[in-house]
């Protein structure tokens, strides 16, 4: 087994290969949003050459040091394969093992000097990468299991947040699944303005362009209005078997109790509807919003990053 970058003309069949795997974060959709010129696709071929997985990490500049990294807005490197992932004993083990050598090969061998890439959560072998040197930190991320009932979600959750979605249920505050791409495109934009960035965010752009016009099935989403103005919003992407938290956010202007709240329980109701079996926060180290979190009753699920980068540069490695 191996990994190597792959050539224009196999992109078409990595696409397929991703699609077919429900790899959310290397679908053609996803990887559409970003200049394809900082895109690196990689395959995993098995012993007769043939593509069985992939993966894919963005270049991009870090102190004026070219990296290869997490794509934006993905919490890992969307690695899938074909295969025996899901059997158990020593077939899984090997077969895990093989990937993973693969792919800790093929990352040795590039010529960048910064390299920092997240495993998924059911990638737990990080041991060919200690081997070739690469740094190990272990990250944390709450998914919830949407193969519950409705009930059995809710009596997860902290009793703080039941008053909240009451008003939800009663209909006493109206949220909306019809958030389209400009105003999202607008409330990130007006939130980048407080943070003194004046740049356009052409990538959250194109991911909303993406998955709430061109393929709104593949995105939940939420808003919630008031007085002719918003109050919070949030934003996810799926596929059939996953979905990831994005981002949200709400208007300080607008001042609603709970708004946040409700807006998440309404994607997570409206994944688990849609058959989907798992919602991921994409989690947070910051403690407020991991807390957040926290309060929806998800499992606390640790899985890896990898990276390799000068001493000097680690403070400012933050994928």
């Amino acid at each position: 087994m191996k990994a190597r970058r792959l050539t224009p003309n196999e992109y078409p069949a990595f696409g397929s290969l991703a699609e077919q795997c429900d790899s959310v974060f290397c679908s053609d959709l996803f990887l559409s949003s970003f200049d394809q010129n900082t895109v690196v696709r990689f395959g995993i071929f098995d012993d007769k050459d043939v593509m069985m997985g992939g993966f894919v990490l963005m270049i991009t500049r870090l102190r004026g040091i070219q990296a290869l990294i997490n794509p934006t807005y993905a919490p890992h490197c969307g690695l899938f394969t074909t295969g025996d992932h899901e059997g158990h004993g020593f077939r899984k083990n090997q077969f895990h093992k093989d990937v993973l050598t693969a792919v800790a090969e093929a990352l040795a061998s590039e010529s960048v000097r910064i390299i920092s890439a997240s495993l998924p959560v059911y990638y737990t072998d990080a041991q060919p990468f200690l081997w070739r040197k690469f740094r190990i930190q272990t990250k944390f991320t709450y998914r919830l299991d949407l193969t519950q009932s409705e009930e059995e979600i809710l009596n997860g959750y902290d009793p703080k947040l039941r008053s909240v979605i009451r008003k939800y249920t009663s209909g006493e505050i109206k949220v909306d699944s019809n958030l389209d791409a400009q105003r999202l495109i607008t409330v990130i934009g007006d939130l980048n303005k407080t943070k003194g960035i004046r740049k356009r965010d052409t990538i959250t752009e194109s991911i909303a362009e993406n998955y709430l016009t061109q393929q709104r099935g593949k995105s939940i989403a939420a808003i919630i209005r008031q007085d002719n103005d918003w109050a919070s919003v949030a934003f996810c992407i799926r596929g059939n078997n996953e979905c990831y938290y994005l981002l949200g956010t709400v208007n300080k202007a607008v001042k609603l109790n709970g708004a946040s709240t409700l807006c998440l329980h309404h994607c997570i109701s409206t994944a688990r509807q849609s058959g989907v079996k798992v919602f991921d926060f994409e989690g947070s180290s910051i403690p407020g919003v991991e807390a957040f979190f926290r309060s929806f009753g998800g499992e606390l699920i640790p899985y890896f990053n990898i990276s390799r980068c000068p001493l000097i540069l680690r403070p400012f490695l933050k994928n």
